[in-house]
């Protein structure tokens, strides 16, 4: 899969974890380590979010390629 792919992939996840449907089930009366659940989905939510982004858009240096990017071919 594409790194664009999975962009597209992470913002549909997002949009659907941040809509009616699910907030729904979570704003209800109720605490979770003295905090309102929701506020706890909110923050777990967007935590996983920005911590699978980070999965996505680090780059792994590929072997035997320059970390400047710069090709090794002689001029």
């Amino acid at each position: 899969m594409q790194r664009t792919e999975r962009i597209v992939a992470l913002a549909l996840l997002a949009a659907l974890l941040f809509n009616y449907p699910l907030l729904s089930l979570f704003a209800r009366d109720g605490w979770v380590f003295g905090l309102p659940v929701l506020y706890v989905y909110l923050f777990l939510s967007w935590l996983l979010i920005i911590l699978l982004t980070g999965l996505v858009l680090y780059r792994r240096p590929r072997a035997g390629s320059r970390q400047d990017g710069q090709g090794g071919g002689h001029v």
